[in-house]
């Protein structure tokens, strides 16, 4: 009866090789032709391993019998299911007899926000951007926060909760109230330039409706002198005519003068300039 079962085993046992699935999970390295050994590692402990998408075992992982050829060992996150936590993967080929040790290593990605926002956020003297930003956990862990108006802050990544961290900088209270003053000299030479445009757009409008009416005055008093009877009442309407022909120019000139006005008061006083 036992030799039976000692050949049903061998027999379980060279099918398994010969198909390279999972062969035996045992403390001995076995020396054979079609047989390779796994161990692998992490820092934390108790992690779902997968060859070839089949679930094996936990970290650590000691002495595990794969078959020979090409294999892909996949160990979860610890931080597991974050989209931006990845897992570790990784590939090989194995050979008959030959150990391979795979170390599981993982990043952790850390979403860094404050207040308020757009804040420059430093590491190592090197701009990384601005918040709300991604920052990988790697090497040096401190961060320095910048922004105009704020005192500047160093943290340290290892104060996230799970993956963000929220950091609040102090406001510089003589940079804003400075800020305020110069905001206050602004809007009011904003609200003078203001007044301004609108006297230029009276003066454009009035010597417009000048221009017309001296320019009706001079064709009106060129007619007269067309029709006058005698030589005296033609010089008269034509001195009447130059008269209104000056003045036509003059408002012409106050009329570009205050289009030209116009155009400048409205482009220096909006709020945004």
């Amino acid at each position: 009866m036992i030799r039976y079962f000692k050949i049903t085993l061998f027999i379980i046992f060279i099918f398994s090789v010969n198909g390279k699935a999972l062969i035996l999970n045992s403390g001995t390295v076995v020396e054979n032709d079609s047989i390779a050994c796994v161990n692998i590692f992490s820092e934390f402990d108790s992690l779902d391993i997968f060859l070839d998408g089949e679930k094996i075992g936990k970290t650590p992982l000691h002495n595990f019998l794969v078959g020979t050829g090409s294999h892909r060992i996949t160990v979860l996150s610890p931080y597991w299911p974050s989209w931006n936590q990845p897992n570790f993967q990784d590939t090989f080929v194995a050979l008959p007899g030959r150990t391979y040790q795979f170390n599981a290593a993982f990043v952790r990605n850390i979403l860094v926000n404050s207040i308020p926002f757009d804040t420059n956020v430093y590491k190592n003297g090197e701009l990384l951007g601005k918040t709300p930003l991604y920052i990988t956990m790697n090497g040096s862990t401190q961060i320095r926060m910048e922004k105009e108006g704020y005192h500047s802050l160093t943290t340290d990544l290892t104060k996230a909760y799970e993956f963000s961290l929220l950091v609040t900088l102090e406001p510089q209270q003589e940079w804003f109230q400075a800020k305020e003053e110069k905001e206050k000299i602004k809007m009011s030479e904003i609200k003078k330039k203001r007044n301004l445009l609108f006297a230029s757009i009276g003066l454009t409008t009035v010597s417009g409706l000048l221009s017309v009416h001296f320019r009706n005055e001079r064709n009106d008093a060129l007619n007269n002198s067309s029709r006058a009877g005698n030589h005296l009442q033609k010089e008269f309407y034509r001195d009447k005519a130059k008269q209104y022909e000056n003045l036509q120019d003059l408002s012409y000139i106050a009329f570009e003068l205050g289009f030209v006005l116009t155009g400048y008061f409205f482009l220096t006083s909006r709020a945004g300039d």
